[in-house]
């Protein structure tokens, strides 16, 4: 009876694992690639860090996941399961891929695109980003939210924590006096949004799955 208690969700447990898992957002961000490696290391290496780094990230939050698996309506073959609503992920596929092209071509005049630059770590890694962020705050901080508040603060909370998480990389520049005030509130504001939009998609079309919004997620880092 006790360990049921300990691995019973509520609001402070929810809020203590976010803290957790945003510090390890923090340390892993800069401070554990620029301080605990050489800087001369070679480019494998360097990528094979890289993508290391996105799944540290991720690993408090799939602890957590595990953890409290007995409190959450929802299990880790339902959030990455293949069964979804198709029909309106194919039609926020094409609006994710058909507004930053619209967009290039009315700022440029053209698409811009730059295949020839992409190699199969950068496929790799947007995929890992997308899988690391979509996991994190929507497959464990929203469901985890949604039940111990409202789904409607579930979608706030977590979209405001996911905005957050960009906010590092914004406070490393300080070291290096590349810090854009307006850019830092752009990013904030769009990320912020952005996940509001992942959740309602959720929400609306009934998926439990997070697959789909992982690949959504990848494309519109790719095309952005």
């Amino acid at each position: 009876m006790k360990n049921l208690k300990l691995k019973q969700l509520n609001f402070k447990n929810v809020m203590f694992s976010m803290a957790i898992i945003m510090l390890v957002w923090f340390v892993v961000w800069y401070p554990f690639y620029y301080f605990l490696f050489p800087k001369d290391l070679s480019t494998t290496m360097s990528n094979l860090i890289g993508l290391s780094c996105q799944y540290l990230r991720m690993l408090p939050a799939v602890l957590f996941f595990s953890y409290y698996k007995d409190s959450i309506k929802i299990s880790f073959k339902e959030i990455f399961s293949l069964k979804f609503n198709y029909k309106w992920f194919l039609i926020i596929l094409l609006f994710c891929i058909a507004y930053p092209c619209t967009f290039s071509y009315f700022t440029n005049g053209k698409i811009y695109s730059k295949p020839q630059g992409m190699i199969l770590y950068d496929v790799v890694l947007w995929i890992s980003l997308g899988l690391c962020q979509e996991f994190v705050f929507r497959g464990w901080c929203y469901n985890a939210f949604k039940e111990v508040t409202s789904q409607r603060k579930a979608v706030i909370i977590s979209s405001a924590f996911f905005s957050a998480s960009h906010w590092f990389a914004h406070f490393f520049m300080f070291f290096d006096n590349k810090f854009n005030l307006a850019k830092f509130i752009s990013v904030t504001i769009f990320t912020f949004v952005f996940g509001v939009a992942m959740c309602i998609f959720m929400i609306k079309t009934k998926n439990k799955s997070i697959v789909p919004i992982i690949i959504l997620h990848a494309v519109w880092d790719f095309l952005g």
